[in-house]
């Protein structure tokens, strides 16, 4: 599409076995032209700020993203991971009805699991406080989980990261070092009883923390 056709986000409720369901309880939608002047090689890494905020549904919820077509066949990625083993991501066709990624023919043939990284924004009323840092290029979900962590990034350029998880007695359970750049990773620590856990992301200048709860 022309940079003044709009991009948009919405939100849908449904669960990842049957997808999203029923009409879109929130959305909002940018000009093509912002999200083209946020290039940085490859990769488009947008921001949609919602001006009216949206309230998500505790259960779970969908969010798409709605693109300008301009051909027939016309599609995007917004960054894959690499061979992911299960698939969370739909599309909508055009007579309104939603595929899993995984059909064949009719969709890609693969899984997928799409990078749209939701920020919620909410008091924090754990007594932990996130740095303004690099808490704005790294997500960690879900909250609570049943063992798997997805570590979701958004650097422009390549950064090294540790990543450590420790059970409320403060004894480290997990610990990796990664490169990251815009990527999702995945840490498994299903073997570890339930109970509350906290993930901590740490670069060369800045770090977070994060309050996990695994429920099994």
């Amino acid at each position: 599409g022309g940079g003044g056709a709009s991009v948009g986000i919405r939100f849908y409720t449904g669960n990842v076995p049957s997808g999203p369901t029923g009409a879109p309880f929130g959305n909002t939608s940018f000009p093509m032209s912002n999200v083209l002047a946020s290039s940085t090689g490859n990769f488009f890494f947008y921001q949609f700020n919602c001006v009216v905020p949206v309230a998500v549904p505790a259960a779970g919820f969908f969010a798409s993203v709605l693109l300008p077509t301009q051909n027939v066949g016309d599609t995007a990625v917004i960054a894959s991971q690499v061979s992911p083993t299960a698939n969370v991501v739909w599309e909508k066709f055009s007579d309104n009805s939603w595929h899993a990624v995984t059909e064949t023919p009719a969709s890609w043939g693969a899984p997928g699991n799409m990078l749209i990284i939701p920020k919620y924004c909410f008091y924090i009323t754990t007594g932990l406080s996130q740095n303004l840092g690099i808490s704005e290029n790294v997500w960690v979900y879900p909250n609570p989980s049943t063992g798997t962590i997805k570590i979701s990034t958004s650097f422009m350029s390549e950064e090294k990261i540790e990543i450590t998880v420790t059970n409320a007695l403060g004894q480290i359970v997990a610990n990796t070092k990664k490169n990251a750049s815009i990527d999702l990773l995945s840490l498994d620590i299903s073997d570890k009883p339930n109970g509350v856990y906290f993930v901590t992301v740490s670069s060369a200048t800045d770090k977070m923390v994060t309050r996990l709860i695994i429920n099994k």
